[in-house]
């Protein structure tokens, strides 16, 4: 999802608190949200697109991969990709 200006991208994350849903990443110009199914996730398209601080909305389904990254990441294990000035063990 992409806020319809720069300016509205802290009042779109507000807004996201506010309904007690998760980014579960960033992209380039907007947030991405979890949903629980298709059918939160159709609908909560139809909701947050009719907001005048969203510019743009879109539904995409997560891999295998990608679901598993974001249970990890929900679960508070934050590693990333390796840091290259530390040694390897």
């Amino acid at each position: 999802m992409e806020p319809s200006s720069v300016f509205e991208t802290r009042e779109l994350r507000e807004e996201l608190r506010t309904r007690r849903r998760h980014e579960i990443g960033e992209t380039k110009s907007g947030v991405e949200v979890g949903a629980r199914d298709e059918t939160d996730a159709r609908a909560l398209c139809d909701e947050l697109g009719r907001l005048p601080i969203v510019g743009s909305v879109s539904a995409r389904k997560l891999s295998w991969f990608d679901r598993w990254q974001v249970r990890e990441h929900l679960a508070g294990n934050y590693i990333g990709p390796p840091d290259p000035t530390q040694p390897f063990w």
